[in-house]
């Protein structure tokens, strides 16, 4: 990836946009056409004129999976600045829908046992990312694609970081600093990751490591297992306090008829302190593909 200083101006001679394929408060993803590589692409953008932070954590998103050569990652296929000065990143286009999307129109309990299963490539995905020094700190069901393929990439790596380097943009750590008040999304405030899935670590403002997207994982499989989330509340603020007071509601007193052998798995992926949890995503997808295995068996 090139630098902030040093991205290429594009006009739509090179990058056809075509359509609108999502939009929110502060980005839109673009369906483009790629004239030069010849390929349907999506593009990220901000909505309007961004922001130098904003316009920074769009490149950091981009940055990181750029490094990243895996399926279950959203491939980063380049960035650049249209003529009008607005930054924006390329990636490939992948047809299908979150998991935010389809937990919100109500799986049924044997599509969420499917989805479940789809998280051990998730674990196996970021777990080539923990093997480079990289978290992901964001891990929610709104940032996990399922494609029309039945695929998982894990998209939205914003708020990524690098444990092998200093970044002097990453902010400073404080509770306090919360800025987005939705539970179901990322603060750009210090306190940085989504409330309902993040671990007490995180909600605290402590620095964090692989075991903390090992936690998230186990949060958004505890989502599929229940139907709900977690933690639930009004404000994220709200949330933080209850992720920081104590473990959500055991999945056994849940109702959710589960192996008790995949129980134990999520139940460790969220252990309240991150020595009781597996060390990455890795050793978590061994973990969750032994459970599946010996479930119907």
């Amino acid at each position: 990836m090139q630098s902030e200083q040093e991205l290429p101006l594009v006009d739509a001679d090179e990058l056809m946009v075509v359509g609108v394929l999502a939009e929110g408060g502060v980005g839109k993803i673009l369906h483009g056409y790629h004239t030069v590589l010849r390929r349907h692409v999506a593009i990220k953008q901000m909505s309007g004129g961004a922001s130098p932070q904003a316009e920074l954590r769009l490149l950091r998103e981009a940055r990181l999976p750029a490094r990243l050569i895996h399926p279950g990652i959203i491939e980063i296929i380049g960035a650049g600045r249209w003529p009008d000065g607005e930054a924006f990143y390329v990636m490939r286009l992948v047809e299908g829908r979150s998991l935010g999307q389809i937990l919100e129109q109500g799986p049924s309990p044997q599509e969420a046992l499917e989805l479940a299963r789809l998280m051990i490539s998730v674990a196996e995905a970021i777990g080539y990312a923990h093997a480079r020094k990289i978290i992901h700190r964001d891990l929610k069901p709104d940032n996990i694609l399922v494609s029309n393929r039945g695929r998982a990439i894990i998209l939205d790596w914003g708020l990524a970081k690098d444990l092998a380097a200093v970044e002097a943009d990453e902010p400073r750590c404080a509770r306090e600093d919360v800025i987005v008040d939705d539970p179901r999304l990322t603060g750009d405030g210090q306190i940085m990751g989504t409330p309902a899935y993040m671990p007490p670590e995180q909600a605290r403002g402590e620095v964090v490591d692989a075991r903390a997207d090992v936690y998230a994982i186990g949060a958004v499989l505890y989502h599929l297992i229940t139907g709900q989330a977690p933690y639930a509340a009004t404000t994220a603020s709200e949330v933080l306090e209850m992720v920081v007071a104590g473990p959500p509601r055991s999945l056994a007193s849940s109702g959710a008829r589960i192996d008790a052998r995949l129980v134990r798995v999520i139940e460790k992926a969220m252990a309240r302190s991150p020595s009781g949890r597996y060390a990455d995503g890795a050793a978590l997808a061994v973990a969750l593909r032994l459970a599946f295995e010996l479930s119907i068996t």
